[in-house]
């Protein structure tokens, strides 16, 4: 039986008329329908459910499938989440090729294969990053209790937590940048902490494109002392590096620097290359073509920027013009557009009044609470639809998050 990824899907597990589970899974469409993976079985799914009580997708024989063919870029993607616990891997992933996905996958796959949740350390960039792979986490494993043992943080949060507990000297009024030197220096000297590192059972490393400088050797050193068959999975789309030079690096790109230390150390390179994210053909272009021109190394950065600039311009469906001029009414249903301040958010917002939509702002929960209600009273009328993500205003024609007024 053949299937096709249409991207990740939250489902609802149901047994005996009650929900026992509500995971993340990519969602596959066979013959035989839309299905998801769970259990090591697959299983239809119907509006968003999985009724456990059905059973699982059978062939014509009535033997129920234990696998689904798969294809080669889904194969990519098995390769990485089903590596011996002990390899170390280097994975180029670009946005949109469910790196994420892998990411959760990969660790489920260790815990299951007998990894202790506890000696898993995974390492991202950002806090926004580990608090997606947190949350994603627990519908990916046997035993959702699992996800609290992983030790899920960012780089600085790590070196902290090792500096904090090996030393007496720790002061918490030091800069992050003093913090990452410290425990670089621990690393690299205090028995005792080496002696902690060996015990790690996997490290997981996201967003490696931006370690840089000082938290690159920390981490490359951190990599030297943990044992050897320790393994190693960092995931890096050097694409998307924002910390790309820097004023030591004389023009060299200083991320670059990290990968080929990894490429040293002889890690085994894997690509994940299918975009989940669009089925749209001018946005595929932008994620594989154009990251293409992004990572040609034969280009000057002034040629890049020309050729970015003029494919994005050529793929755009159309030009907007000033953000607060945007008139919703004539935007498709189930558009997304992006801004770069909140600030016009507020003010296209504000000019589509009349036009059903919902607004995506970092850092704002998934909802208002019900005292701000009351808080702008005086001058609100009506109905807001709010919602939260990246400072984006969406229309779909539906209103989710709605606080009477």
């Amino acid at each position: 039986m053949q299937s096709v990824f249409s991207g990740d899907i939250e489902v609802s597990i149901v047994k005996g008329g009650q929900e026992i589970a509500r995971v993340v899974r990519p969602l596959r469409e066979t013959t035989a329908g839309p299905v998801i993976r769970f259990k090591r079985q697959f299983w239809r799914v119907a509006n968003g459910i999985v009724y456990i009580d059905s059973g699982p997708v059978r062939d014509e024989a009535g033997t129920a499938h234990p696998a689904i063919e798969e294809d080669e870029e889904d194969l990519l993607q098995k390769a990485v989440i089903t590596a011996n616990a002990s390899a170390r891997l280097l994975v180029d992933a670009g946005p949109g090729t469910g790196k994420t996905f892998v990411a959760c996958s990969r660790v489920a796959a260790l815990i299951r294969n007998g990894t202790p949740p506890s000696r898993i350390w995974l390492i991202s960039f950002t806090r926004t990053a580990i608090q997606e792979i947190r949350n994603r986490l627990e519908s990916y494993l046997d035993e959702p209790s699992d996800a609290a043992a992983v030790k899920i943080a960012t780089l600085d949060s790590h070196a902290w937590s090792i500096q904090s507990g090996f030393s007496s000297t720790t002061k918490l009024t030091g800069s992050h940048d003093d913090n990452i030197r410290s425990t670089l220096a621990q690393v690299l000297e205090d028995e005792d902490v080496r002696e902690y590192l060996g015990r790690v059972g996997h490290l997981v490393v996201d967003e490696a494109q931006d370690i840089t400088g000082d938290r690159a050797s920390l981490v490359l050193a951190m990599i030297d002392t943990i044992d050897e068959d320790c393994g190693v999975t960092v995931f890096c789309d050097q694409a998307q590096a924002i910390y790309g030079f820097t004023e030591e690096s004389s023009g060299r790109e200083d991320n670059k620097i990290f990968i080929d230390e990894l490429e040293q150390r002889q890690f085994e390179p894997h690509e994940l290359r299918k975009v989940h994210r669009t089925s749209d053909p001018a946005l595929l272009k932008i994620f594989t073509d154009v990251r293409q021109q992004v990572l040609d190394k034969r280009l000057s950065t002034a040629r890049k920027t020309e050729l970015v600039s003029s494919s994005i311009r050529e793929l755009a469906a159309k030009q907007s013009g000033k953000s607060w001029e945007l008139d919703m009414a004539g935007v498709p249903q189930n558009s997304l557009v992006l801004v770069r301040q909140r600030a016009d958010v507020l003010a296209i917002s504000a000019k589509n009044s009349a036009v059903p939509h919902r607004l995506r702002m970092s850092g704002l929960p998934p909802r208002i609470l019900p005292s701000f209600a009351q808080l702008f009273w005086d001058f609100t009328r009506g109905c807001y639809v709010l919602s939260c993500l990246i400072g984006a205003v969406m229309r779909d024609g539906t209103c989710t998050q709605t606080v009477s007024l």
